[in-house]
């Protein structure tokens, strides 16, 4: 289904000259990083002398329009810039900066995949892109328009034919503590794994303090898989489109102390 909202706000900013998109992007990046102080001032937990960038930030705004914007360049240099970044702004800034960019298809594609995937992984339990993007449904087009090629290495591409090859399905878990992730496609995450152990800690970080934690299990189309990072990523990750998830299980999770774990 085309999203016309998206393709209608893409049109516009292709029509902007790179000056024009150059400048539009740096006043949004801005304003994301000085709303964000504003909200850790507001909870006391950000004493800077202004809610404004520092300069740390605006030199990776600055780096990343000229070699994109200005010098349209979408080499290894300009995904650098990307990453840097994605990385040197914080919080929902991680995920709010690049899905602006994604949204407007801004970049070139092998910038707006590097945007895409370190703003997906970036975080500790979720990704920021994933918590901050304008919705699930256009997070599942960035992934499709991305494209395998540009998001994983040539080990994960070599996963990928093999696993296509062995079966129509692969097993994978994924740690919750959300219920309603077992029955409800618009509640349940993206990340899974094809890792057991991995699913398990995040289920285990869930349940501690006594919240209700689950293993998931799941038998996933391999043509519906958006990405597998198990080698370039940070973690033993499958991402997939949660509609597609069908027959899921799920297994009960105890909080065990970490030194427990380990013997």
């Amino acid at each position: 289904m085309v999203n016309f909202n998206r393709e209608y706000a893409a049109y516009r900013w292709s029509k902007l000259t790179p000056d024009e998109q150059a400048e539009r992007f740096r006043k949004d990046a801005i304003a994301c990083i000085v709303s964000r102080h504003a909200r850790l001032r507001a909870e006391g937990m950000f004493h800077g002398n202004s809610d404004d960038p520092m300069d740390w930030h605006l030199k990776a705004i600055d780096r990343f329009i000229d070699l994109v914007f200005v010098q349209v360049r979408d080499d290894d240099e300009a995904c650098e810039a990307a990453a840097s970044l994605t990385w040197t702004v914080d919080g929902e800034c991680r995920g709010q900066i690049p899905d602006f960019l994604l949204y407007m298809r801004a970049g070139g594609p092998r910038v707006r995949a590097a945007l895409l995937k370190e703003g997906f992984v970036a975080g500790n339990a979720v990704g920021a892109l994933y918590v901050n993007a304008t919705s699930k449904v256009i997070l599942r087009e960035y992934f499709r328009e991305a494209g395998h090629a540009l998001l994983m290495d040539e080990e994960e591409m070599a996963t990928m034919a093999a696993l296509r090859t062995t079966g129509t399905t692969v097993r994978i878990y994924r740690g919750t503590g959300r219920p309603a992730e077992v029955t409800s496609a618009r509640c349940r995450g993206m990340s899974w794994s094809r890792d057991r152990a991995t699913a398990e800690r995040f289920a285990n970080g869930n349940a501690c303090g006594g919240s209700w934690a689950a293993v998931l299990t799941c038998d996933y189309p391999v043509k519906h898989i958006l990405a597998l990072w198990e080698t370039s990523g940070r973690e033993s990750e499958v991402v997939i489109d949660p509609a597609k998830a069908r027959n899921i299980t799920e297994e009960l999770h105890a909080y065990v102390e970490p030194a427990a774990r380990a013997a």
